[in-house]
């Protein structure tokens, strides 16, 4: 099976979805877009009913897709939904992030450092999970580790909220100072996730 649909790779990238009987709004990653179904990766916040109805927007690399799509079923770690008429190619209107694994970081504040497990990278910046929370507007060093080596630098934390499952708090950074050395290594984690 293929990841890749007529209007481009949408594979380990982003959704948002909105369940239309109550209009919520879910983040969600990409599994698979295969025909007219589109695979995402369980999420414990997402609940679905079958034949709830939802709208999809996919963040790629150089569009969005919009379409509705009908949840089928649910299988052990993924949500499986049918697309209900042909997707709508639009342009971006966000960087795209790519969910990525096996990647570790740390934030530096003042004096106390929080190890993060990296869970989706734009060129711009990241998102991490970490045990303890860190104030949204607050200026962090970071560290990355992964395959291509280690990058250094600056980011500023542009959001951070409890995970539904507790004790455990997203954060989103974006990056605001690395050198070039560190900008070939970041743009090559990016590349490799995507």
């Amino acid at each position: 099976m293929s990841n890749r649909s007529p209007q481009g790779d949408f594979s380990r990238t982003r959704a948002r979805i909105q369940r239309l009987r109550d209009a919520k709004l879910f983040g969600a990653w990409v599994s698979q877009l295969v025909g007219n179904r589109v695979l995402v990766r369980r999420s414990p916040d997402l609940e679905c009913r079958p034949g709830d109805l939802f709208h999809f927007q996919l963040f790629g690399k150089d569009s969005s897709l919009l379409f509705p799509a009908e949840f089928v079923v649910e299988t052990q770690d993924v949500l499986v939904f049918e697309i209900q008429k042909p997707p709508r190619q639009v342009a971006s209107s966000e960087s795209p992030r790519i969910n990525v694994r096996g990647l570790i970081g740390r934030a530096t504040v003042e004096a106390s450092v929080i190890d993060l497990e990296i869970v989706d990278m734009s060129l711009e910046g990241m998102g991490a999970l970490a045990n303890e929370p860190i104030p949204q507007g607050t200026e962090v060093d970071i560290e990355v580790s992964g395959p291509p080596g280690t990058v250094t630098g600056k980011a500023h934390v542009r959001n951070c909220r409890e995970t539904v499952v507790g004790g455990t708090y997203r954060i989103g950074f974006e990056v605001t100072a690395i050198d070039r050395t560190n900008q070939a290594r970041w743009r090559s984690y990016f590349s490799e996730a995507a």
